[in-house]
């Protein structure tokens, strides 16, 4: 009987000890009670209040003085602690971070309940509570500095550690020398890492630097980076980013803004020779948030929209047949020089009457290239000129409910869906561009329960989904129409093929080779369950 007892004490030490182990956007604030000579105090009574929502939760310190709130929500709290024979102490502004720990030691002082003493502390200089390599941006710090396009992922360079390549897209954090896909992503404590890219389901590149989803920095309540973080994050070795999202508070509160660039002042582009026009640049992002009390200190909500529109200009050189004569411009021509070879004209009158039939269709396809110079290395077709264009619509909910002390109940829900028409290699004509519609979407629910002051119990639910599949624009053509017969059938795999000269003479003809890309669509369930 006692061999029995043992072994089942033993496993439910380790099963303890196994769910004791979880990552959390939340944070604890914890101290030690003393009186004046140092001594503990045990069994004070300790509340803690969010200031914005009013929620309490009460607990006692242990017999060493010492007192832990965990699994608590981002914000300013308000710490009281009351002992028999002691004056009542308080600290009105304590800041708790995403994922952070603040400490607060009190010294009460003799003295009647109904007195109260004022405790200012500033924040430390040294993190003494944890070990680990921090880094925080708060919602104001977010939406206050200057941020491109304002994905928030472009902030990460400003933490220790951590690089971005420039102009963002596939696989493009790394932290520490790290794989750019050893990163850890987390949004309110639930994993948000895409299981295809390994990269964050929110904010998940699309074509080449634009995200195929936007969280909004509105929504943002402020998120926490860790190097080296402690064993409970695991999985990866790289950075942890964890976002905390904004609830609602007993007051409402909202936001409406508009950002917009265009091209109106822009200096002209050097491959924008008079008489081409300046290249497009129109970006619009707009959006509005809005949260506050369902029932006051019990419920509350959270909303945020997000709409985008832009138009972005590719200005280059890229090398096409000429579609005029150069025949009779024979004396600015170099010594040696064969017009045939690139010139659509002038091929097609030294073939004739013999001239492939195929040849003559495709010859229809290059666009007119008015830019041309013989100051090139090779006649080239000057400022195309595709434009990238985005549309993207993105929206966040939030609420928590606040049953009791004891229970409280959140649940987010994300969706985000965009059109994006770009230029990812250098296309002869705007069809062979490349497109995409991705749809994301990330769904959370948590219960915290806290039974007493020693224990907290909190059960997560998560799910993530991206579809994302990379076409060229012209992926509904049939090759025929083209004047090609290459023996595809499947609609899917419909388009102009990719097809190169076997020359330097021009670019190749057809979209992206690397397209169609048509992943199954990334779907992620996570279920945890915590005790502290």
């Amino acid at each position: 009987m006692k061999l029995f007892r043992l072994t089942a004490i033993s496993i439910w030490l380790v099963f303890a000890g196994l769910l004791c182990v979880s990552q959390t956007y939340q944070g604890r604030i914890l101290g030690l009670v003393t009186d004046p000579t140092g001594a503990v105090v045990p069994g004070a009574q300790v509340t803690v209040r969010n200031v914005a929502t009013g929620v309490e939760r009460t607990l006692s310190t242990n017999p060493a003085g010492e007192y832990v709130a965990a699994d608590l929500d981002p914000g300013t709290y308000a710490v009281s602690i009351q002992a028999a024979g002691f004056r009542t102490a308080r600290a009105d502004s304590v800041v708790l971070q995403v994922s952070r720990d603040a400490r607060v030691n009190m010294t009460l002082q003799p003295g009647s309940a109904d007195q109260t003493i004022e405790v200012h502390a500033g924040q430390p200089l040294a993190d003494t509570v944890d070990s680990t390599l921090n880094g925080v941006l708060e919602n104001k710090a977010i939406n206050e500095l200057p941020l491109q396009g304002r994905d928030f992922q472009n902030l990460l360079p400003l933490h220790p550690g951590v690089q971005r390549t420039p102009g963002g897209g596939f696989q493009s954090i790394t932290s520490n020398g790290n794989r750019p896909d050893e990163n850890n992503f987390f949004i309110d404590g639930a994993i948000d890492n895409d299981v295809y890219y390994g990269e964050s389901v929110l904010n998940e590149a699309g074509i080449q630097g634009t995200p195929a989803s936007f969280l909004p920095l509105d929504a943002i309540e402020e998120f926490n980076t860790q190097e080296s973080p402690t064993a409970e994050y695991g999985e990866k070795p790289g950075v942890v980013m964890n976002l905390g999202i904004k609830s609602g508070t007993n007051k409402v509160h909202g936001t409406g803004y508009y950002f917009t660039r265009n091209s109106a002042v822009d200096a002209r582009n050097f491959f924008d020779p008079p008489p081409n026009p300046v290249s497009d640049l129109i970006m619009h992002q707009f959006g509005a948030s809005i949260g506050g009390p369902i029932k006051k200190d019990k419920w509350f909500y959270f909303l945020n929209y997000e709409g985008i529109r832009d138009k972005v200009g590719n200005p280059g050189v890229y090398d096409s047949p000429v579609t005029v004569s150069l025949t009779s411009r024979a004396n600015e021509l170099p010594s040696g020089f064969a017009p045939e070879n690139y010139s659509v004209v002038d091929a097609i009158a030294a073939c004739q009457p013999n001239c492939n039939p195929l040849s003559l269709e495709l010859a229809k396809l290059f666009l007119p290239n008015s830019g041309f110079t013989l100051r090139q290395s090779y006649p080239a077709a000057i400022n195309f000129d595709f434009d990238n264009t985005n549309r993207g619509d993105n929206l966040i909910a939030k609420t928590d409910f606040h049953l009791d002390e004891k229970n409280v109940f959140s649940a987010r829900y994300f969706y985000g869906n965009s059109d994006l028409i770009e230029m990812d290699t250098i296309p002869l004509r705007p069809e062979w561009r490349s497109t995409t519609s991705p749809t994301t979407q990330v769904f959370g629910a948590s219960w915290l329960w806290t039974p007493n002051s020693r224990w907290v119990n909190e059960a997560r639910y998560s799910f993530d989904s991206f579809n994302e599949g990379i076409l060229p624009l012209d992926h509904n053509v049939d090759p025929t129409k083209y004047g090609l017969n290459t023996g595809v059938t499947n609609p899917l795999l419909f388009g102009m093929p990719r097809i190169n000269p076997g020359t330097d003479a021009f670019n190749y003809m057809g979209g992206n080779s690397g397209w169609p890309l048509a992943t199954t669509p990334s779907k992620t369930e996570n279920w945890s369950d915590t005790v502290s």
